[in-house]
């Protein structure tokens, strides 16, 4: 079984009608596949832009870490992982400008920023781990800062100049409505995160601690999601229970509904697969810990065998919820439709199964994405929805070099 566990929920921003159809329509065809636009983004020298990646840090591919937004005029932004700047692609996908550098500046990011979106079809704003949420206009001209007192998580766009924040405080996931002008705020949600029962603890010399958990185990199954709706309002979604709750602008319950999703069951099976996954996965973590030169031959056996006991409690069924979680992100089509993107146990050759609800949260149907040219990834801000498109920062099959490439799709029929 390979570890695959992709399920991503997207908000498709498209234009009333695409090949002569409207959204629904499209989406009861069944299987739709991505089409890339060949001339787009054709002035770029795609090696040199995006030179960087196979970069690796601290065992994670931050080379490949980039997030996109879309700007009212088709432009897009683009952070990175790598860099402390913001990139500008024209509606073309060519290359414009870049603004930021590292430094405690105002129009400077002291931590990596992330672009997070754009509000009011005007001002671009990204954010760090220590709060900073920083406001530039189209052109990268910095426009206005926000300090926030915890961390935040992900950070959308309201109507009317507001936010809506998934942070983290206290142990604590928090929701909160925050007001552009004012900077006042409303908390709407506070979820207690559960403790990190059969989570792994790795003790370095000099006393540092590493900690792993099981997937989908009892606290990182408990996910909240948040996406703005057709109308400007914010939902709030818990992956853990399908569970889907409309707020106003200004913080008021409008409506509740249950994504009836069939999900997954975690089996005997699948715990042994990352059991077996997580002791494979010591040779990627000496590599990182080797790297740190830090640590004797006989520090690194210690730690090894540290490592092998901990993970035993991988294979504790009482450390995992009973099923997969119905959906990780929660986005919303130009009509106002949700579409949810399933999570699978399997390889499904990049193809991945779509449920749509309409704005009510009553079913209307599944349908499939796939490319033949490309490796998609529907996570959140890796790809982007616009005017009929998809948007995407994506890695191209089989390929040895330009592999990796801002890329727009068409979406067609497949038969």
């Amino acid at each position: 079984m390979k570890n695959r566990f992709i399920v991503m929920m997207i908000l498709l921003i498209t234009v009333a009608h695409l090949n002569g159809q409207n959204l629904i329509s499209l989406y009861k065809n069944g299987n739709i596949k991505l089409v890339e636009e060949t001339n787009y983004g054709s002035k770029n020298d795609w090696n040199s832009l995006l030179f960087d990646y196979n970069l690796e840090q601290y065992g994670k591919e931050t080379g490949k870490m980039k997030r996109i937004v879309v700007a009212p005029d088709g432009s897009i932004f683009m952070s990175h992982k790598s860099k402390y700047e913001i990139w500008k692609f024209d509606k073309n996908g060519n290359f414009v400008l870049k603004f930021g550098k590292k430094g405690s500046g105002k129009d400077q990011f002291p931590f990596l920023p992330t672009v997070e979106g754009i509000m009011d079809g005007k001002y671009i704003f990204t954010s760090d781990c220590q709060g900073r949420i920083k406001f530039f206009d189209l052109n990268g001209k910095f426009v206005k800062m926000i300090q926030l007192k915890y961390m935040p998580l992900e950070i959308i766009p309201l109507a009317n100049s507001k936010l809506a924040i998934l942070g983290y405080t206290n142990n604590k996931s928090i929701v909160v409505i925050k007001d552009f002008n004012t900077e006042t705020e409303k908390r709407i949600l506070t979820e207690n995160s559960s403790s990190i029962e059969g989570s792994m603890s790795i003790e370095l010399p000099g006393g540092n601690k590493m900690y792993f958990q099981p997937p989908y185990s009892q606290t990182s199954s408990e996910k909240i999601c948040i996406a703005t709706a057709k109308n400007g309002n914010l939902l709030v979604a818990l992956t853990s229970t399908g569970v889907v709750t409309e707020y106003s602008k200004d913080g008021k319950k409008i409506q509740e509904f249950n994504l009836n999703i069939p999900p997954l069951k975690i089996t005997e099976e699948d715990i042994n697969d990352y059991y077996q996954t997580t002791i494979k996965g010591w040779t990627k973590f000496e590599e990182n810990l080797m790297k740190m030169k830090k640590y004797s031959k006989d520090e690194l056996e210690k730690i090894k065998k540290q490592y092998n006991s901990a993970a035993l409690s991988f294979k504790e069924k009482k450390n995992y919820p009973d099923h997969l979680p119905f959906f990780t992100s929660l986005i919303v089509d130009s009509e106002g439709n949700l579409i949810v993107f399933e999570y699978t146990k399997t390889d499904q050759s990049n193809k991945f199964r779509a449920y749509t609800f309409d704005p009510k949260g009553k079913f209307v149907c599944t349908s499939s994405f796939q490319s033949d040219t490309y490796e998609l990834n529907f996570e959140p801000n890796s790809m982007a929805f616009y005017q009929g498109f998809i948007y995407g920062v994506v890695f191209k099959k089989q390929c040895k070099d330009k592999c990796l490439r801002l890329m727009k799709f068409k979406m067609t029929i497949s038969h």
